[in-house]
């Protein structure tokens, strides 16, 4: 891939139709002449075979009808083609249900070994749909503090306490050996400053590895040099910290079963528009997520015509695990009003933190939970695991103390920036040049260091 950390959910390069190109030698497509001697044993083939000379002609772009005489079609020969690039792949990547069909069966039957990524959040069903009957090497990776298995139908599915058990989950419990990496490749180091305090105090040592050194992220200190002065922070020199976007007297309402958050929302486009016009990053690099679905779609819907924001990804948290973008914004919905709901489970709050790799925005409130309860005694139920509704009516469990660690990380490292609300308008009536212009933002920076003890940086209008 020319950018692996793009947000994308499919990228042309090294994917099968990719080899396929290049082996018919389609227009702008060549195998390179490091490129392995089976596939350009294929393209030799393709290039002097009368059986393909079909094929050929359609490369070059001519009109070919299919043969009457009872001979392949076009189709079946292009993908007996894509079989055979299959079978000679050193590595296929696919995922569980995709790998039962056609040209992906065969090499699943026959691979020499098997990898589960994201095995964390896998059905077992899944794995040993892959994995087999024959007991080849299996490697897994996953994390079990991220998003379990989903399990659909819970009231008639008598096995769902079962299925709700990751495959990696089952083999740790099973004493085979697991080894847990505690070394950060990906992440800007300080990034994962906040998953390392809230999701794993008690994985030690927890280090970043070379590539994460700020000198290789030069896209995080542009937008945090961006966002200090724009918001009246100071960067830190050797690490970069997350930042909060702190949205006082939002509504956070429901939808059906799900809910939104419009001024939440407002302040995100505004947000968006503000970083992206600054040229600091491309708004494809972009990702905003998002709890609720109701959320994501009215997000979707205003960033899909934006002139300058479309390119930006949407997701839901869910639907975002296991996938990364050079810069995330969370939009958290929740606010003072509801309290964290279903947003406090602990394994969401790990996907929503740990998809970054140079930038990790969150808008919300910054008082959904009480800070100043987290230490006392007389509220005991804040570290107590308790069962709330998800907007699918399922119950899962969350510790509201984790939810205000969350955002006390913040207020402790002084990444708390008042949003400018009064300038924010809705969605569906902002235009750019309503949104929050860079020129105006420069009225009225106040340092946390001389008015505010607890690190809340106010930016007054």
């Amino acid at each position: 891939m020319e950018d692996e950390w793009t947000a994308g959910r499919w990228e042309e390069p090294l994917s099968l139709c990719h080899w396929l190109l290049k082996v018919v030698s389609a227009p702008g497509y060549a195998l390179a002449e490091n490129d392995k001697l089976a596939i350009q044993d294929i393209r030799h083939e393709f290039a002097s075979s009368d059986d393909f000379k079909d094929l050929r002609r359609l490369v070059d772009g001519q009109d070919v009808p299919e043969a009457a005489d009872g001979s392949p079609s076009h189709s079946s020969r292009i993908r007996a083609l894509m079989i055979r690039i299959l079978c000679i792949a050193d590595f296929v990547c696919t995922t569980p249900y995709a790998s039962q069909y056609d040209g992906f069966r065969l090499v699943a039957e026959n691979a020499d070994a098997i990898v589960l990524d994201e095995a964390g959040g896998m059905h077992m069903a899944d794995a040993l749909m892959v994995w087999g009957t024959q007991c080849r090497p299996c490697a897994m990776a996953g994390d079990m503090r991220q998003l379990p298995p989903a399990v659909m139908e819970r009231d008639r599915n008598r096995f769902r306490n079962q299925a709700a058990v990751s495959v990696l989950e089952h083999f740790q419990k099973t004493r085979n050996p697991t080894f847990v990496l505690n070394r950060q490749m990906r992440i800007v180091e300080g990034l994962f400053d906040l998953a390392r305090q809230i999701i794993y105090p008690d994985v030690p040592g927890i280090t970043y590895g070379e590539m994460a050194r700020l000198s290789n992220h030069p896209v995080a200190r542009r937008i945090d040099a961006w966002a200090g002065a724009r918001y009246g922070y100071r960067p830190h020199p050797d690490k970069i910290l997350p930042v909060f976007l702190h949205c006082k007297d939002t509504i956070c309402e429901k939808s059906g079963t799900s809910r939104t958050n419009v001024l939440q929302n407002a302040a995100a486009i505004s947000f968006l528009d503000a970083l992206v016009g600054s040229g600091a990053v491309k708004a494809s690099d972009i990702a905003v997520i998002t709890p609720y679905r109701a959320n994501r779609r009215k997000l979707e819907a205003v960033l899909a015509s934006h002139p300058v924001l479309a390119d930006v990804a949407v997701s839901s948290i869910d639907a975002f695990h296991g996938r990364e973008a050079l810069v995330v914004v969370l939009v958290m919905c929740v606010a003072e009003c509801s309290g964290p709901l279903f947003v406090a489970n602990i394994n969401r709050i790990c996907v929503s933190v740990t998809r970054q790799v140079d930038a990790l925005f969150i808008i919300g409130d910054i008082d959904t939970t009480d800070m100043a309860q987290l230490d006392g005694k007389q509220n005991k139920n804040l570290d107590k695991v308790q069962y709330v509704d998800a907007e699918d009516g399922l119950e899962v469990p969350v510790k509201v103390k984790a939810f205000g660690l969350l955002l006390r990380f913040f207020v402790e490292n002084n990444r708390v920036v008042h949003f400018p609300m009064g300038h924010v308008t809705h969605p569906a009536e902002a235009k750019p040049e309503q949104m929050d212009s860079a020129e105006d933002d420069r009225t009225g920076w106040q340092e946390t260091d001389e008015m505010d003890p607890v690190g809340v940086i106010w930016v007054d209008w």
